[in-house]
């Protein structure tokens, strides 16, 4: 079925037994705003995404905390402080917590996840 659904979509695949967890996610704009991010998009911290050291680009992922969800696409790399796992847009972190806590912990699942694996260059 995976190959099936990789065949008419090739960029996404829904997932039909997704990898969830608990993670600790921070928020980062200011700076980084209009900037290039890994995947060659624009960063906009009013938009959902979110940055992981290794999951593909384009990888749709919902977070959860205190009964609020948000859904959003990984386009950026980070963390890069030990311990933290996602580094959420400002936008999608307000739409789970107050940016002034800074980090939580949030319950997340893989909704839809890449077909292509990454090339060189693009990590």
């Amino acid at each position: 079925m995976l190959a099936t659904i990789c065949a008419v979509i090739p960029a996404l695949v829904m997932l039909t037994a997704p990898i969830d967890g608990l993670a600790l996610c921070s928020w980062y704009g200011g700076y980084f705003h209009g900037r290039l991010t890994a995947s060659g998009a624009v960063y906009d911290q009013d938009g959902f995404t979110t940055a992981h050291k290794t999951l593909s680009f384009g990888t749709v992922i919902m977070f959860t905390y205190q009964g609020k969800g948000v859904i959003v696409t990984v386009t950026d790399r980070g963390p890069f402080i030990e311990g933290r796992e996602f580094d959420l847009s400002r936008a999608a972190f307000a739409a789970l917590a107050d940016t002034s806590l800074g980090l939580i912990w949030a319950e997340w699942v893989v909704v839809w996840e890449t077909c292509e694996p990454l090339t060189e260059g693009t990590q």
